[in-house]
């Protein structure tokens, strides 16, 4: 009767544990398909065309989303891209915000932290540089392993190998030491396609 017991028990505790790590793991956020949020992000988009957007435009949007930690990185990133004018990762960056809100799911978007790796490197933004850098470098293994099951169904629409190609070459290239590259290559990092899950 005691070892029935003990091994309900265990049985009991691993079903617990099982649950607690698929209730860990989940993406998905409170904040999907919020639609105050949604709202916000489009607003935002006008003083972004007209580039007149200003650090303090972002306080109602920071104020949604601030019980999530995702999204509340992201906007604190985009206040700090506005703060020097550089409206066009202000743009991809609402626009991946655009898609979390949507799917629930952060994205695997290595160009975009890479890119902004050098981006805050000539502002001086060190901090958020490593940040953005580091992010990239983890989730790169993760990346890879989507990128290859979508080579194969998806080749002739997006070339994944090329960005495989263009992220290795940047991470290497960051752990050699460089912090700095061309507009260009920055802008290739941007526009690079994210993995979809």
């Amino acid at each position: 009767m005691k070892k029935r017991n003990l091994f309900i028990g265990v049985l009991l505790l691993i079903f617990v544990l099982i649950l607690v790590k698929i209730n860990l793991s989940k993406k998905n956020s409170d904040l999907t398909g919020n639609e105050a949020v949604i709202k916000e992000i489009n607003r935002l988009l006008l003083p972004l065309d007209a580039k007149t957007l200003t650090e303090s435009d972002f306080d109602t949007l920071k104020e949604l989303v601030k019980k999530d930690s995702y999204a509340s990185e992201e906007v604190e990133e985009l206040i700090l891209l506005t703060k020097y004018k550089e409206y066009s990762h202000v743009g991809h960056g609402l626009g991946f915000l655009y898609s979390y809100i949507i799917s629930g799911k952060e994205p695997i978007c290595l160009g975009h932290l890479l890119s902004h790796y050098y981006v805050f490197m000539k502002h001086g933004e060190e901090k958020v540089a490593e940040d953005n850098f580091m992010e990239a470098k983890n989730k790169f293994i993760e990346w890879k392993e989507i990128e290859e099951a979508h080579n194969e169904n998806y080749r002739a629409e997006i070339n994944y190998t090329s960005f495989k190609e263009l992220f290795s070459k940047a991470i290497d290239s960051i752990d050699s030491g460089n912090s700095v590259t061309s507009d260009d290559e920055i802008d290739s990092l941007a526009e690079a396609s994210c993995a979809a899950l």
